[in-house]
């Protein structure tokens, strides 16, 4: 959790974001100023950014990655970095 302008903001990561459910969950945290996408996790190679895939806008500039265990390094040290 970070505190931006005085609002506390949650760091999220998503598993599927092509999915239906994955893209209103992707699209539900773009838009609220709570949450900040960091990371999306994808079996299938869509390019480096979720704005690379026909399913997101070119300003969803959000890491995607192929492995959870890169995933879960981005999130250890987005948490150390608080």
């Amino acid at each position: 959790m970070d505190i931006q302008g005085g609002t506390r903001v949650i760091r999220v990561a998503i598993g599927g974001p092509r999915g239906k459910m994955g893209q209103e969950a992707v699209h539900t945290i773009m838009n609220d100023e709570h949450f900040e996408l960091v990371g999306v996790l994808d079996y299938k190679d869509i390019g480096q950014h979720l704005s690379e895939s026909t399913e997101f806008p070119d300003t969803y500039t959000i890491p995607v990655y192929l492995e959870l265990k890169e995933l879960l390094e981005l999130l250890d040290n987005t948490i150390l970095d608080q």
